[in-house]
């Protein structure tokens, strides 16, 4: 059991520039549900708290639940690190030991597996693991918060390559899959189809 508390950020603030469809990604349904919906209801059924979403959009802001903190990305172009220093940054003023960083647009993700990343041992960084294969989300202690590059796409990976850290894989049942275009909304639905039959 890990010690000191764990807080959650969902990052939502993406541009979606890759994303083709008529709307703006986190707001393309999935089995008529909001992408970005399905990740926040796994996130609420985790019971994790507290949790903070980081969004750019008043639209996407309007989806996140009672409860939830909002905060406000205001240059969304700088990448998913920008906004992972703001959730970073709140974090710290919130004292929070572990921040357990989830991605908006992976709506396949379970509460089960969220609530195993914030409970697994002491570490530097927990990482969520499909069938022995990394991916997101991530938990990160405090002390590393300092070390996350402030620009750019690669948020915490850079960290998963640091040999000096201790690094747990936790193994996760569910979908690793994000939302990047239209091509991957239609697989994630296709998988949602089966799971749910």
């Amino acid at each position: 059991m890990v010690a000191g508390q764990t807080g959650a950020a969902v990052l939502a603030a993406g541009l979606g520039s890759r994303f083709d469809g008529e709307e703006h990604k986190l707001l393309a349904a999935i089995g008529g549900v909001p992408l970005v919906d399905r990740t926040l209801s796994a996130v609420l059924a985790s019971g994790l708290a507290p949790v903070a979403v980081v969004v750019s959009r008043e639209d996407v802001a309007a989806r996140v639940p009672r409860g939830f903190a909002t905060l406000w990305n205001p240059d969304p172009a700088a990448g998913m690190a920008a906004s992972l220093a703001i959730a970073t940054g709140w974090a710290g003023e919130a004292g929070l030991d572990y921040l357990l960083v989830v991605l908006g647009d992976q709506p396949l993700i379970e509460a089960a597996c969220l609530r195993a990343l914030a409970s697994a041992e002491e570490s530097d960084l927990a990482v969520a693991a499909y069938a022995g294969r990394r991916g997101n989300p991530v938990r990160i202690r405090s002390t590393l918060f300092g070390r996350l590059p402030r620009t750019g796409e690669s948020g915490a990976r850079l960290l998963l390559g640091d040999s000096g850290l201790n690094i747990v894989e936790v193994e996760c049942v569910g979908d690793n899959a994000d939302v990047d275009t239209v091509a991957d909304l239609e697989r994630v639905s296709l998988r949602l189809l089966r799971r749910e039959e």
